[in-house]
């Protein structure tokens, strides 16, 4: 699994974080999941967990490697029709106006693309903002940086922390 997931990180330099989606079976394992973790830390990447399964362990390990971590709060799109996105699409807006931030995810299906296109637009109406995802971690965490200045480098053998492949 680490070896996979350098090699994978190693051919997008710029990539900032790593999310699961159909791991389900992955993060509800505590010794996969440390070795996900371990590899993000050593780069430093932080990780968006989609919840995929409820028993997910992946927050919890995240934590205890330092690896900057969100959580999914709504899926928007697991059943593609407008009038199921929409109502996904609303509970986000109410959930991220009870808590502050709300994360959502969806896929590129077109119902789904063109529903974000048409209501994306009217989100600053409503006094909500699309944040990315070091953003939100930061508006979470007391403004704090996810990772110290200078740390973040592009993803590649020699800059990663702990060296060995």
């Amino acid at each position: 699994v680490a070896r996979t997931l350098r090699r994978s990180l190693q051919a997008i330099p710029h990539v900032s974080g790593v999310n699961n989606h159909m791991g389900s079976l992955l993060t509800q394992q505590m010794l996969p999941m440390s070795w996900v973790m371990r590899e993000l830390y050593r780069y430093p990447l932080y990780f968006v967990d989609s919840r995929t399964i409820a028993n997910s362990v992946a927050g919890q390990v995240a934590a205890a490697y330092n690896v900057p971590t969100l959580t999914r709060d709504v899926f928007l799109d697991h059943e593609q029709t407008e009038e199921f996105v929409d109502q996904q699409f609303k509970l986000l807006i109410q959930k991220a106006k009870e808590n502050g931030t709300a994360v959502g995810i969806g896929h590129p299906h077109k119902v789904t693309v063109d529903y974000l296109a048409k209501h994306l637009p009217e989100l600053d109406k409503q006094g909500i903002a699309i944040a990315t995802v070091s953003g939100l971690w930061a508006m979470r965490n007391g403004n704090l940086e996810m990772f110290a200045e200078g740390e973040k480098q592009p993803v590649t053998p020699m800059v990663a922390r702990g060296k060995e492949d």
